[in-house]
């Protein structure tokens, strides 16, 4: 960003998930390249929720903007079980009729969980794998079945079965397909607005959905608890993500949570992504293992600093 600044190049950046600080990171990189200063904001700055901040030579602007007449409401959560028990539980909501997503962090769980769901499935349930390692034509034919039968313009055909597909994150990012109930796993919060984004998105499936699904779930997985201290996360996700932005995502929506029956998008949108990010603190009896994985996600930011001016 400082040198596309400094050629003048203009940079528009997209997000419906960009934490306060990483926004101001980013147009502070940006004024670095055209030699001006980024004031830093106030901690007690309103949030304001769709915003475009736009970069000036007296400091960035604010613009905000009318909230989207879509919105999505979904209740979160849990299933403590290896991937047989996740696969089986996403056979059973497929049972009632619905088309489920699940969401893993790494492929090979995202194998074990399809290979698992193979086994149990039978004929009456379609079953779909995607995850970046197919080949490029292969993964935009399995893309593009999906849009034709969970996108916005579906391809009509009669005789569908319910279908379960079992993905990693390319679900998350740019397919605009609509799911009935999502399993995923543990992830920061922004990466779980964003999956559950895919849940009860399209007006024509209002009136197809089957009864057992007609309110939006988010079951949560990769995820144990044990007698109120903190909670334990499977190794691979753990691998992708490490433990404290996990930990801020659980103690955030554990908050919420106590004190509203759902999530709510947009509104509660920028309150849950700046809690996490900015100030949420550790739950009783989650301290130590709390400070332990800050220190080493300090660590880890610090390493990649020091490459990255090397």
């Amino acid at each position: 960003l400082t040198w596309l600044a400094a050629y003048r190049v203009p940079v528009i950046a997209m997000s419906a998930t960009l934490p306060p600080t990483i926004r101001h990171e980013l147009l502070a990189a940006y004024d670095a390249g055209l030699n001006r200063s980024t004031p830093t904001p106030d901690s007690d700055e309103p949030i304001v929720y769709p915003r475009i901040t736009v970069t000036s030579p007296t400091g960035p602007r604010i613009v905000a903007l009318p909230p989207s007449s879509r919105s999505a409401r979904f209740t979160v959560e849990e299933l403590n079980g290896e991937t047989a028990e996740i696969a089986a539980a996403a056979l059973v909501e497929a049972s009632h009729g619905g088309n489920i997503a699940v969401v893993c962090n790494t492929v090979r769980r995202a194998q074990d969980i399809y290979r698992a769901a193979k086994e149990s499935a039978g004929p009456r349930i379609d079953l779909r794998l995607l995850h970046s390692r197919f080949l490029t034509p292969d993964r935009i034919a399995k893309e593009q079945e999906l849009r034709d039968r969970l996108g916005p313009n579906p391809v009509r055909e009669q005789g569908h079965r319910p279908l379960v597909v079992v993905a990693t994150q390319v679900i998350e990012q740019s397919l605009d397909i609509d799911f009935d109930v999502m399993f995923s796993d543990v992830a920061p919060i922004d990466l779980i607005l964003q999956r559950a984004g895919r849940l009860h998105r399209h007006e024509w499936k209002a009136k197809q959905r089957p009864a057992a699904h007609h309110a939006a779930r988010m079951i949560l997985t990769g995820i144990s608890r044990i007698d109120g201290s903190a909670p334990v996360f499977d190794n691979g996700c753990l691998a992708v993500y490490g433990a404290a932005p996990l930990l801020r995502s659980m103690a955030t929506l554990d908050e919420h949570l106590t004190s509203q029956h759902a999530v709510t998008s947009p509104d509660d949108v920028a309150t849950l992504v700046t809690r996490a990010y900015e100030s949420i603190e550790a739950p009783s009896g989650w301290d130590d293992t709390w400070a332990a994985a800050e220190e080493v996600a300090a660590n880890l930011r610090a390493e990649k600093e020091a490459r990255a001016d090397m």
